[in-house]
This record gives structure tokens, sequence and C-alpha cells, in this order.
């Protein structure tokens, strides 16, 4: 059985291997720069414990722990968000804002305590560069 090859498809392939690199490249980019962000807060907490003359109460320690955790969050989100589909040239804006959004409110951590609405399109494709 012979093989057949598409000229067209294979021309391309180096191109779209490079907008995958570039993505993963923007990717792990952004990921660094939020741990690095999640690590300068614990940090900067921790100091702040160590200067104080009182007690941190279990309702500050609970309040900051769910505020990195929902940093985390945030961060796998934007990761899944943006790694999906390496070949995809266009992001679904109205999906990531609704994860924004979702972590935003997520970090509040007060249950009921906030109302967020947002009216963002059902398809809103933007170019990824």
């Amino acid at each position: 059985m012979p093989v057949t090859i598409d000229a067209a498809r294979t021309e391309d392939l180096p191109m779209k291997r490079h907008e995958t690199e570039l993505r993963l490249s923007e990717v792990n980019h952004r990921i660094a720069n939020n741990l690095t962000l999640i690590a300068s807060l614990v940090r900067m907490y921790g100091a702040d414990v160590a200067k104080r003359r009182d007690e941190v109460s279990n309702e500050e320690t609970r309040v900051f722990l769910c505020s990195v955790s929902t940093r985390i969050d945030v961060v796998g989100r934007l990761h899944r968000l943006l790694s999906a589909e390496p070949a995809l040239t266009e992001v679904d804006l109205g999906g990531y804002l609704r994860e924004v959004c979702d972590g935003l409110l997520s970090s509040v951590c007060r249950p009921g305590g906030f109302a967020f609405t947002y009216d963002l399109a059902d398809d809103c494709q933007v170019p990824i560069d």
C-alpha cells in the first residue's frame, strides 16, 4: 500500500512546532513568575509573623493559607487553559476571563460573602500572539 505525504502539511510543520515552542515558553514563564510571587508572599508573611509580639490568630492563618492555595489553583488553571491544545493559534478569551474571575472570587475565601457577576461572550477567540 503506497504512502501519500501531503507536501503542504509537511511544510507547515516547522512553523507549527515553532509556535508550540513559543507558547510553551510563555506558559512556563508565567508559571515561574506566579510561583515566585507565591514564594515571596509566604516569605513576607513569615517575616511579619516573626516581628509580631502577639500571636497570629487562627483566622489570620486560615485566610493567608486560603490565599496561597487560591494563587496556586489559579496558576494551575492558567496552565491547563494555555496548554490544553498546543496547536491552537487562538484562545477563548471568555473562557480565560471566566477562569480568572472564578479564581479571584474564590480567593476571597469567604463563601457567600461576595457577589460577583460577569457577562462574557460564549465564543470570543483571540490570537495567542
